[in-house]
């Protein structure tokens, strides 16, 4: 089934404009998506050996996987039924950062006597067709009544991956008809196909507000909040076995082991406040508390402040409604954002490059905008206290 999935994907690939291919074919090349400030102020001193240490991409290596341990049990329950030939769909729930990619990635080893494939959606077209095409077949001879009914007819099991779905839908009249299209396959295949899909949470509630999306899925998954404890272990183990020295306390302090394990525990515990328990965020807030001494080569810590990370209070409701489209969409182009928006194009671009300018909004790659992952608590927080999402 997977050599069938894959000859189809490339035959239709050839048919599809290279933006479109860049949803299947794209490398996991991420922009590091920090803020400027933190860049300057904190990697321009700090070795490489260490910044590498906390590239803020998803995860593959179990070594580096922390925590997850009721997510784990639920998801191997989830799935169970499916090698037994029941039906079954899943959706993974959870905030830009939380790891749900990091969470399908180290957990594909479940599906080592399964077919599966993978699909991060980072890239739309027009209408989202693209995405459609992909699972309809392009050469009609090749499958007699297309890819639905070839599943249909076949009893091998596969279990298909898609990737960040919020990407799927636009929040405008009939900018659902892709996501829609996708649920009716996946209502009519998961007795054969396995299918995951991972949303962001802000998406989810709006589609489950608009289409109940959670009835087209056997279990929701929602990828919880860090603790402290868990954070801590996230950023300590990427340390284990080098030599850089972490001072908790300051220079002439640093032999009261007592006291440095009690400020040690409540820095941890302020991470895991301030980041909402998001790793990538965390590990943001991490890096910024950092001094490197390069005498001693050891790092000295602070305890993190997001005085640096705000919503200026001047922002009108265009702009925060902008920000809401790109919590709910994760990522979009100028043409998009203006049709969710329903402005004129130039008050758009106006409210955007003022974004821009703040490092609220970061260019993601070419004609494609996304919030800054690092803003996402503040944001999100501004937006509820407003009344403009739940």
């Amino acid at each position: 089934m997977k050599k069938i999935i894959t000859s189809v994907l490339n035959r239709t690939l050839k048919i599809l404009p290279q933006s479109i291919k860049n949803i299947v074919l794209r490398k996991n090349n991420k922009k590091d998506l920090r803020p400027d400030f933190i860049k300057e102020k904190t990697f321009s001193n700090m070795p490489d050996e260490f910044r590498n240490l906390f590239i803020l991409t998803p995860l593959e290596d179990t070594q580096w996987f922390i925590g997850r341990e009721k997510e784990f049990k639920e998801f191997t329950s989830a799935i169970q039924p499916f090698s037994e030939g029941k039906a079954v769909s899943m959706s993974l729930i959870g905030e830009r950062g939380i790891g749900k990619t990091s969470f399908l990635h180290i957990h594909k080893s479940l599906f080592q006597d399964i077919e599966w494939i993978y699909i991060p959606i980072s890239r739309r077209e027009d209408y989202y067709q693209g995405l459609k095409d992909l699972f309809q077949n392009s050469e009609p001879q090749a499958f007699e009544g297309g890819f639905e009914e070839h599943v249909l007819s076949t009893e091998r099991k596969t279990v298909i991956i898609l990737d960040n779905c919020q990407n799927l839908f636009l929040r405008v009249v009939g900018g659902f008809e892709c996501l829609k299209e996708l649920l009716n396959l996946i209502n009519s295949t998961r007795n054969n196909i396995l299918w995951l899909l991972s949303f962001n949470n802000y998406a989810w509630d709006y589609l489950n507000y608009v289409l109940t999306i959670q009835n087209y899925f056997k279990k929701v998954l929602t990828v919880s909040a860090l603790t402290g404890e868990e954070i801590e272990s996230l950023i300590m183990r990427r340390l284990d076995g080098r030599d850089f020295r972490i001072n908790f306390l300051s220079e002439e302090e640093m032999l009261d082991t007592e006291k440095e394990e009690a400020y040690r525990s409540k820095f941890f515990s302020s991470l895991a406040g301030l980041s909402g328990g998001n790793p990538y965020i965390a590990i943001s807030y991490w890096l910024k508390s950092l001094k490197f001494n390069q005498e001693r080569n050891s790092f000295f810590v602070f305890q993190p402040s997001k005085s640096e990370i705000n919503i200026p209070k001047e922002y009108d409701i265009v702009f925060l409604l902008v920000l809401r489209a790109f919590l709910e969409h994760g990522s979009l182009t100028f043409t998009q954002l203006t049709s969710v928006m329903n402005k004129e194009p130039f008050l758009i671009r106006s409210t955007l490059d003022e974004l821009i300018n703040d490092n609220i909004i970061v260019i993601e790659s070419n004609e494609l905008y996304t919030l800054n992952p690092f803003y996402l608590r503040v944001v999100s927080d501004t937006l509820k206290k407003r009344k403009i999402i739940p």
